[in-house]
Protein backbone atom coordinates (compact mmCIF):
# COMPACT_ATOMS: atom_id res chain seq x y z
CA UNK A 1 0.00 0.00 0.00
CA UNK A 2 1.64 3.53 -1.00
CA UNK A 3 2.19 6.25 1.16
CA UNK A 4 -1.01 8.30 -0.18
CA UNK A 5 -2.88 5.53 0.05
CA UNK A 6 -2.10 5.39 4.06
CA UNK A 7 -2.68 9.01 4.12
CA UNK A 8 -6.35 8.50 2.80
CA UNK A 9 -7.23 6.19 4.77
CA UNK A 10 -5.96 7.49 7.68
CA UNK A 11 -7.52 11.17 7.19
CA UNK A 12 -10.82 8.54 6.04
CA UNK A 13 -10.89 7.29 9.91
CA UNK A 14 -10.50 10.70 11.35
CA UNK A 15 -13.72 11.66 9.43
CA UNK A 16 -15.63 9.13 10.44
CA UNK A 17 -14.63 9.21 13.97
CA UNK A 18 -15.22 13.41 13.80
CA UNK A 19 -18.86 12.21 12.65
CA UNK A 20 -19.58 9.49 15.41
CA UNK A 21 -18.29 11.74 18.17
CA UNK A 22 -20.49 14.45 17.13
CA UNK A 23 -23.40 11.97 16.59
CA UNK A 24 -22.69 10.92 20.02
CA UNK A 25 -22.82 14.01 21.35
CA UNK A 26 -26.26 15.01 19.98
CA UNK A 27 -27.50 11.70 21.19
CA UNK A 28 -26.33 12.69 24.99
CA UNK A 29 -28.24 15.74 24.47
CA UNK A 30 -30.52 17.00 27.45
CA UNK A 31 -33.62 18.54 28.42
CA UNK A 32 -32.82 20.74 31.99
CA UNK A 33 -35.27 20.97 34.37
CA UNK A 34 -37.19 25.04 34.57
CA UNK A 35 -36.99 25.77 38.43
CA UNK A 36 -39.32 29.21 37.62
CA UNK A 37 -41.92 26.95 35.80
CA UNK A 38 -41.90 24.20 38.10
CA UNK A 39 -43.10 23.42 41.71
CA UNK A 40 -43.26 20.72 44.08
CA UNK A 41 -45.82 20.25 46.79
CA UNK A 42 -46.65 18.01 49.89
CA UNK A 43 -49.42 18.31 52.73
CA UNK A 44 -49.03 17.27 55.89
CA UNK A 45 -52.21 16.60 57.99
CA UNK A 46 -52.04 17.36 61.97
CA UNK A 47 -54.75 17.50 64.51
CA UNK A 48 -56.62 14.61 62.90
CA UNK A 49 -58.47 17.93 60.34
CA UNK A 50 -55.99 20.67 59.85
CA UNK A 51 -53.90 20.39 56.59
CA UNK A 52 -51.30 22.44 55.48
CA UNK A 53 -49.16 22.98 52.06
CA UNK A 54 -45.44 22.83 52.14
CA UNK A 55 -42.78 22.90 49.23
CA UNK A 56 -39.38 22.77 48.34
CA UNK A 57 -38.14 25.76 46.31
CA UNK A 58 -34.58 24.30 45.25
CA UNK A 59 -34.60 21.37 42.90
CA UNK A 60 -33.02 20.42 39.73
CA UNK A 61 -33.38 17.75 37.00
CA UNK A 62 -32.79 16.44 33.77
CA UNK A 63 -33.92 13.95 30.64
CA UNK A 64 -31.44 12.64 28.72
CA UNK A 65 -32.46 11.61 25.11
CA UNK A 66 -32.18 8.04 25.86
CA UNK A 67 -35.05 8.73 28.92
CA UNK A 68 -33.18 8.64 31.47
CA UNK A 69 -34.61 11.21 34.22
CA UNK A 70 -33.40 12.27 37.23
CA UNK A 71 -34.84 14.94 39.94
CA UNK A 72 -32.87 15.94 42.63
CA UNK A 73 -34.31 17.80 45.25
CA UNK A 74 -32.44 20.04 48.38
CA UNK A 75 -34.35 19.46 51.61
CA UNK A 76 -33.16 22.01 53.10
CA UNK A 77 -35.33 24.17 50.68
CA UNK A 78 -38.16 23.35 52.51
CA UNK A 79 -40.53 25.83 52.90
CA UNK A 80 -43.73 26.07 55.15
CA UNK A 81 -44.38 29.57 55.36
CA UNK A 82 -42.85 29.41 59.31
CA UNK A 83 -39.24 29.66 59.94
CA UNK A 84 -38.81 27.91 63.13
CA UNK A 85 -41.31 25.03 61.52
CA UNK A 86 -38.54 24.70 58.48
CA UNK A 87 -35.85 24.66 61.14
CA UNK A 88 -37.27 22.09 62.83
CA UNK A 89 -38.29 19.87 59.71
CA UNK A 90 -34.69 20.01 58.28
CA UNK A 91 -33.12 19.24 61.68
CA UNK A 92 -35.68 16.28 63.06
CA UNK A 93 -37.15 15.11 59.83
CA UNK A 94 -34.91 15.35 56.82
CA UNK A 95 -31.67 15.83 59.37
CA UNK A 96 -30.58 17.26 56.58
CA UNK A 97 -26.58 17.60 57.86
CA UNK A 98 -26.28 13.93 56.71
CA UNK A 99 -28.90 13.49 53.99
CA UNK A 100 -29.17 16.98 52.08
CA UNK A 101 -30.31 15.66 48.49
CA UNK A 102 -33.71 13.22 47.90
CA UNK A 103 -33.22 11.68 44.78
CA UNK A 104 -35.77 10.61 41.83
CA UNK A 105 -34.89 8.33 38.60
CA UNK A 106 -36.96 7.13 36.33
CA UNK A 107 -37.35 6.59 32.43
CA UNK A 108 -39.37 9.09 30.48
CA UNK A 109 -40.21 7.82 27.10
CA UNK A 110 -39.17 10.95 25.33
CA UNK A 111 -39.67 10.08 21.54
CA UNK A 112 -43.20 9.48 22.12
CA UNK A 113 -43.85 12.79 23.47
CA UNK A 114 -41.47 14.61 20.62
CA UNK A 115 -44.22 13.84 18.04
CA UNK A 116 -47.30 15.21 19.91
CA UNK A 117 -49.09 18.55 19.03
CA UNK A 118 -48.14 21.75 20.74
CA UNK A 119 -50.70 21.87 23.84
CA UNK A 120 -52.00 18.67 23.48
CA UNK A 121 -51.51 16.13 26.59
CA UNK A 122 -51.45 12.35 27.35
CA UNK A 123 -52.18 10.70 30.57
CA UNK A 124 -48.75 7.97 31.95
CA UNK A 125 -48.23 6.00 34.67
CA UNK A 126 -44.35 6.91 36.10
CA UNK A 127 -42.59 4.17 37.50
CA UNK A 128 -39.60 5.87 39.86
CA UNK A 129 -37.24 5.34 42.77
CA UNK A 130 -36.81 7.50 45.16
CA UNK A 131 -34.05 7.56 47.70
CA UNK A 132 -34.16 9.45 50.63
CA UNK A 133 -32.00 9.43 53.91
CA UNK A 134 -30.75 6.01 52.50
CA UNK A 135 -33.31 4.51 51.91
CA UNK A 136 -34.37 3.07 48.08
CA UNK A 137 -38.11 3.13 47.20
CA UNK A 138 -40.01 2.39 43.95
CA UNK A 139 -43.44 4.94 43.44
CA UNK A 140 -45.61 4.76 41.10
CA UNK A 141 -47.21 8.24 40.13
CA UNK A 142 -50.28 9.11 37.72
CA UNK A 143 -49.14 11.91 35.45
CA UNK A 144 -49.65 14.14 32.56
CA UNK A 145 -47.60 15.09 30.22
CA UNK A 146 -48.06 18.00 27.76
CA UNK A 147 -46.11 19.81 24.87
CA UNK A 148 -45.92 23.19 25.88
CA UNK A 149 -43.41 24.45 22.59
CA UNK A 150 -41.19 23.29 20.35
CA UNK A 151 -38.51 23.05 23.16
CA UNK A 152 -40.39 21.97 26.38
CA UNK A 153 -42.63 19.54 27.79
CA UNK A 154 -44.71 19.44 31.04
CA UNK A 155 -44.77 16.41 33.40
CA UNK A 156 -47.02 17.37 36.36
CA UNK A 157 -48.99 14.91 39.05
CA UNK A 158 -52.71 13.78 37.37
CA UNK A 159 -53.86 13.47 41.03
CA UNK A 160 -51.72 13.66 44.20
CA UNK A 161 -49.24 11.06 45.04
CA UNK A 162 -49.51 9.60 48.30
CA UNK A 163 -45.92 8.75 50.10
CA UNK A 164 -45.63 6.50 53.23
CA UNK A 165 -43.50 8.12 56.22
CA UNK A 166 -43.48 4.50 57.41
CA UNK A 167 -41.36 3.54 53.74
CA UNK A 168 -39.43 6.37 53.71
CA UNK A 169 -38.31 6.28 57.50
CA UNK A 170 -39.66 9.03 58.95
CA UNK A 171 -42.19 8.16 61.77
CA UNK A 172 -39.57 8.76 64.62
CA UNK A 173 -39.15 12.45 63.11
CA UNK A 174 -42.77 12.94 62.60
CA UNK A 175 -43.57 11.70 66.41
CA UNK A 176 -40.54 14.17 67.58
CA UNK A 177 -42.43 17.00 65.84
CA UNK A 178 -45.47 15.75 67.01
CA UNK A 179 -44.26 16.51 71.11
CA UNK A 180 -43.06 19.69 70.02
CA UNK A 181 -46.07 21.14 68.49
CA UNK A 182 -47.89 19.59 71.02
CA UNK A 183 -50.10 17.58 68.67
CA UNK A 184 -52.63 14.92 69.21
CA UNK A 185 -51.05 13.51 65.85
CA UNK A 186 -49.67 14.37 62.34
CA UNK A 187 -50.36 11.80 59.29
CA UNK A 188 -48.00 9.48 58.52
CA UNK A 189 -49.81 9.44 54.54
CA UNK A 190 -47.86 12.59 53.11
CA UNK A 191 -49.77 13.52 49.63
CA UNK A 192 -47.54 15.39 47.16
CA UNK A 193 -47.95 16.98 43.96
CA UNK A 194 -45.98 18.19 41.17
CA UNK A 195 -45.46 20.39 37.68
CA UNK A 196 -41.56 19.60 35.83
CA UNK A 197 -40.69 21.65 32.74
CA UNK A 198 -38.25 20.38 30.94
CA UNK A 199 -36.54 23.07 28.11
CA UNK A 200 -34.39 21.26 25.56
CA UNK A 201 -30.75 22.46 25.63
Amino acid sequence: MTKSTYLNLFLKNIVILMIAAGFAESSQANWTLQPSSSHIHFLSVKATHIGEVHSFTKFSGSVKDDGQATLTIDLASVDTQIPIRDQRMRDLLFVVNDHPMAVIKTKIGLKTYQDMIIGSEVAVQIEASLDFKGISNQVTAEAIVSRQSNSTFTIQSKSPLLLSATNLGITEGIEKLREIAGLTNISFTIPTSFRLTFEKN
